[in-house]
């Protein structure tokens, strides 16, 4: 009679099971930084080489529109330089005028009976005199500093506006149209 061989009992599900070595992931394989993407390519559309040669015009009319507003910013530093110099000459005889008026009626305190009486009028009358004086020292100093700072933001627009004629006058030399005046470099390029 022959033997029948014992029977193996089937891999249980929850036994784990070891990867062959072709399944495990070799050291160094794994990704750890992402994927770097190629650089674009520069754009040599025709498209963009025609922005490429307007570049220079379009430069020019920035720094055309640029000089008319540092003109204007200008005109109105000047405007204010001249409006707080004659602030100053208007404090001037303001003042001057207000110490002739009371000079004037300072006599007037020499007619009282009492010498005290005279003098305490003399007094107030040199106390209004002194105290118009410094309020109109406090004008004439404000008037002064604002004189100044226009006269310094005058000379800084002064600056950006030569600095402003030199990149026109290279924009124009890079259209090769450097001996003409703005108004015919502007025709000559619509005529184009």
């Amino acid at each position: 009679m022959a033997t029948v061989p014992p029977m193996t009992s089937a891999p249980s599900r929850n036994t784990p099971t070891t990867p062959s070595s072709s399944s495990k992931i070799k050291p160094g394989t794994l990704r750890t930084s992402p994927r770097k993407r190629k650089p674009h390519r520069r754009d040599s559309s025709p498209t963009a080489t025609a922005v490429a040669v307007l570049s220079p015009v379009r430069r020019r009319e920035e720094i055309h529109a640029r000089l008319k507003k540092t003109r204007a910013y200008k005109e109105r530093l000047i405007a204010d330089k001249r409006e707080a110099e004659e602030g100053i000459a208007d404090v001037h005889e303001t003042y001057r005028a207000q110490l002739l008026e009371l000079i004037k009626h300072e006599p007037e305190a020499q007619n009282v009976a009492s010498a005290r009486d005279a003098l305490a009028a003399v007094q107030a009358v040199i106390t209004r005199i002194r105290t118009q004086a410094e309020q109109a020292e406090k004008k004439e100093k404000s008037a002064a500093r604002r004189a100044t700072k226009a006269e310094s933001k005058l000379g800084k627009s002064e600056e950006r506006s030569a600095g402003l004629e030199r990149e026109l006058d290279e924009a124009k030399r890079e259209l090769g149209l450097e001996r003409m005046t703005l108004d015919a470099v502007l025709v000559a390029l619509e005529d184009e």
